[in-house]
């Protein structure tokens, strides 16, 4: 989610997004006549893990020669490979390339080879292009240390501030495929483990794919992070604590990483479009203007407040922005849960009382400064 839609009033933009301009579909057939799958590289310098790949639900549009994608639905998930070996920051340019299916698996078992078989899956959020969270995977890949492959699911997110509840749509509807993918990563017998990253409203796919999936897709799901997740924290709850009638998460087997911050305007606007709270954001019901509330302690799960160490934009991309954060997210990539150096229990009001167990937050190096102000949400 970009900074354009922190700026607008939640009712303001509920209202733009109704009133979007609709236009007819374009034929798919038109747009992808001329599409040519492109042969992928061997590793070159990238840390020799080779090009990143993707799979998408995004309409490729190739009538001007190469592959572009567009903001219109597919009929069907797209395989292909990107070099971001130059892009050092979202915005910079990355350049799609189609693949043969054949080639990308053959590559992916090639990678899967170097990492030990873990293969990272990433879901972008709302208000995004392909460029930009294609280059957040290569920095997450750098950041982590991750050798095996990494695949960027991309949805046709309308890439626009004022087409929210579009791209709320869409992500709906791309769910299936992300299934698709995830069972048929499952069942490769070369995959051991899969590394699941989902970052704001990306993050609701995730977690419905958790709740969705068949037992062979789940079992090699081991790691879920969720990054400024624009998903209902009680929904949340009730996946992982159960409901009556229907058990929580109770087995060590999965571990899931929540990155939160109470400077967070991103997640605000959409606390503001729902009227619940949201997971990305320790904001409370409540009138003391100093508390800070948080999903309920979770063996399988650890919450980090990020709030402290949110130094640049709207603090919606601490988990790769903030220095502390990117290192906190190297751990998890790896699987580590837990009490880890630079964890802090977190607190909650005034008076510095620990929230619970798993509940952490970062602090910059001279450390936390009390809560005395009331968090904008």
């Amino acid at each position: 989610m970009k900074r354009l839609s922190v700026l607008l009033p939640p009712s303001l933009l509920l209202l733009l997004s109704a009133c979007a301009t609709h236009l007819p579909p374009p034929d798919p057939a038109a747009w992808v006549k001329d599409c040519v799958a492109t042969p992928i590289p061997a590793p070159t310098t990238d840390q020799g893990t080779g090009p990143l790949l993707f799979a998408t639900t995004r309409l490729p549009d190739c009538r001007t020669g190469t592959f572009d994608m567009s903001t219109e639905r597919a009929n069907t998930i797209r395989l292909g490979w990107y070099d971001a070996s130059e892009a050092v920051k979202p915005g910079d340019p990355v350049v799609p390339n189609m693949a043969a299916e054949g080639d990308w698996w053959d590559t992916l078992g090639q990678q899967l080879v170097r990492g030990n078989g873990r293969v990272l899956l990433f879901v972008h959020g709302y208000n995004n292009n392909f460029a930009s969270p294609a280059a957040r995977l290569r920095m997450m890949r750098v950041a982590g240390e991750f050798k095996g492959p990494a695949i960027l699911f991309t949805w046709p997110s309308q890439n626009a501030a004022l087409r929210y509840l579009w791209d709320e749509t869409n992500i709906d509807w791309s769910q299936a495929y992300l299934n698709v993918m995830i069972r048929r990563l499952a069942a490769d017998a070369a995959v051991r483990e899969i590394v699941l990253v989902g970052h704001s409203m990306g993050a609701r796919s995730v977690i419905d794919a958790m709740e969705m999936l068949d037992a062979a897709g789940l079992a090699k799901v081991k790691t879920v992070i969720l990054a400024s997740p624009d998903v209902d924290r009680e929904r949340f709850g009730q996946i992982i604590q159960g409901i009556p009638g229907r058990p929580g998460i109770a087995s060590g087997q999965r571990h899931y990483t929540v990155y939160m911050s109470g400077k967070d305007g991103a997640i605000r606007v959409s606390r503001g479009l729902h009227h619940y709270p949201r997971l990305g954001s320790p904001f409370c019901l409540t009138k003391d203007k100093y508390q800070r509330c948080y999903p309920k302690p979770s063996p399988v799960v650890d919450v980090i407040d990020t709030t402290a160490v949110s130094r640049k934009g709207i603090g919606h991309n601490d988990f790769l922005d903030s220095p502390e954060a990117a290192e906190d997210l190297k751990l998890a990539l790896q699987g580590k849960g837990g009490a880890q150096p630079g964890r802090l229990p977190a607190v909650s009001g005034i008076e510095e009382t620990p929230v619970g167990e798993g509940i952490w937050r970062l602090c910059p190096s001279e450390g936390c400064k009390p809560i005395r102000k009331k968090l904008k949400n």
